[in-house]
């Protein structure tokens, strides 16, 4: 699956409880199929890229 050295980031409810002894973080984002709108969509990529930017300044290569 992995390497013992990567970060993993899930957003999936389902990806954090599946997957035990990941290294990372799991980030909450609302389901945008709960409202299945352009918005909601649109509004979940936005945060997911706004964190992507936000965290990956601050991760170094191995």
């Amino acid at each position: 699956m992995g390497r013992d050295q990567d970060f993993v980031v899930t957003v999936c409810d389902n990806a954090h409880e599946e997957l035990p002894g990941l290294r990372g973080i799991h980030w909450s984002v609302p389901d945008p199929l709960r409202l299945n709108t352009r918005e909601a969509f649109e509004g979940a990529f936005t945060e997911i890229f706004d964190r992507v930017n936000g965290l990956a300044p601050r991760l170094r290569a191995a």
